[in-house]
């Protein structure tokens, strides 16, 4: 994912979610929705596994870096324990809370 300053049109950085170095098969799954959490330098993407990312942005020292992931878990209809795809995020700055809601529906 690539940041862009469109104040001073330039590339504030690139930013790329570590690889578990003990999962040689793992990939980096699509982002599909990002938000800046304002008023803090944080920036949360959601991908296609059911992780939210969060990242250090401009003017944090930071910035940049993957600060940490979470995995949005759910419980299927027969039990069982499923990621589904992230497709909506908002952020109360009054609250300090993060809304997500996945394809089923879920929030």
């Amino acid at each position: 994912m690539v940041i862009y300053n469109y104040g001073s049109y330039r590339q504030e950085g690139i930013l790329k979610s570590p690889i578990d170095p003990n999962d040689p098969t793992a990939y980096l799954a699509e982002v599909k929705i990002c938000k800046f959490l304002i008023p803090h330098d944080c920036l949360v993407s959601a991908d296609l596994d059911g992780f939210l990312h969060f990242w250090a942005v401009t003017p944090n020292p930071r910035k940049n870096d993957h600060l940490c992931k979470v995995k949005d878990d759910n419980t299927s209809q027969v039990g069982t324990l499923v990621n589904y795809p992230i497709r909506a995020i908002d952020f109360s700055s009054k609250d300090n809370v993060l809304y997500t809601g996945d394809e089923m529906g879920y929030m």
